[in-house]
């Protein structure tokens, strides 16, 4: 694994759950990455359901969701992903709930992931959070947490909701979903955490 080393210096954890939407959002759109392992396939299930939700492959860190099947996060993102086939991937300290396919043109991906974040006390770093925007409305602050939005573009835009031990990222591709629209969906995600 290659180590990049930039000023200022995120938090681990941070810097981690940044560079994952950022993976997330290229790979989705053609991009690569040499330690990125390939996503198994979607499931062949337009709408996601108890039946048809893929099991986990590993058991899930404390503290995330089980599955996204009938969850605020499926509420949240229905409007925008009817039609489009269903993934889910559970292991270890994520949950990452796929609607779309990398190479159908329209994709919007869930991700939760359990550690150290910018919400937490030891996770904050000002100086690191003033350069790259991550901001607090009240909303997140009602949860105790800190967003970040990306917006790389024809690449895609993402949300991310920072709250103390995990982050809820949406990153969406080839959909005209804004900084506002994906922070309600991490806001309503957020409500799925145990």
């Amino acid at each position: 694994m290659t180590t990049v080393s930039h000023t200022p210096r995120l938090p681990r954890p941070a810097a981690l759950a940044a560079a994952t939407a950022l993976v997330a959002l290229t790979t989705a759109c053609g991009g690569s990455s040499a330690a990125q392992e390939p996503a198994p396939a979607p499931s062949p299930s337009v709408s996601p359901s108890a039946a048809s939700a893929p099991p986990s492959v590993a058991p899930l860190a404390e503290g995330l969701p089980a599955t996204c099947v009938g969850s605020h996060a499926e509420a949240a993102v229905a409007a925008h992903t009817a039609g489009l086939p269903f993934g889910e991937t559970a292991e270890g300290s994520v949950l990452a709930c796929r609607w779309g396919a990398a190479d159908s043109g329209r994709y919007l991906f869930v991700q939760f992931q359990s550690g150290e974040t910018y919400a937490d006390p030891e996770g904050a770093d000002p100086a690191a959070e003033a350069s790259m925007g991550v901001y607090t409305t009240a909303e997140s602050a009602a949860l105790g947490g800190k967003l970040h939005y990306l917006d790389l573009g024809s690449v895609g835009r993402s949300a991310v909701l920072y709250l103390p031990g995990v982050s809820v990222t949406a990153n969406s591709v080839g959909m005209e979903l804004g900084q506002g629209r994906l922070e309600e969906i991490v806001l309503a995600a957020a409500q799925d955490l145990p």
